[in-house]
């Protein structure tokens, strides 16, 4: 699963992702050099979470 999908199926906004990675305003994350970073490390939490549950 890849991080849109992730995002549509909990129904994140990138406001929401700013807030959680605490981001000052929602412009300040979608421009953010480390998005894609954070955004990979919430795919790689997601497929640990979901092997645990198995």
């Amino acid at each position: 699963m890849n991080f849109k999908e992730i995002k549509k199926l909990y129904n994140l906004t990138n406001k929401k992702m700013s807030e959680i990675f605490g981001f000052k305003t929602e412009v300040a994350y979608r421009n953010s050099s480390a998005k894609k970073r954070y955004e990979d490390v919430v795919v790689k939490l997601f497929e640990e979470f979901k092997k645990e549950k198995k």
